[in-house]
């Protein structure tokens, strides 16, 4: 495979990341909007999507160092 094409594999993967993270988190909002849970489930949920915005951060990061603006 060539190199570009291993980086854009590479950078397709990255946006697939970051959608797929997007979707989870809206889906989590949703839930902790509508369901009624423990308080234990709702800070489990919480702290996931704080790490969810993490791994976007890092996501874009990558990116970022793929395709420096």
């Amino acid at each position: 495979m060539a190199q570009s094409e291993s980086r854009n594999d590479h950078v397709d993967k990255i946006k697939e990341a970051i959608a797929n993270t997007e979707h989870n988190m809206i889906q989590a909002d949703e839930v902790l909007a509508s369901v009624a849970m423990s308080d234990e489930k709702r800070d489990h949920l919480q702290e996931k999507n704080a790490r969810r915005v993490q791994s976007m951060d890092e996501f874009k990061h990558a990116l970022e160092d793929d395709f420096p603006q």
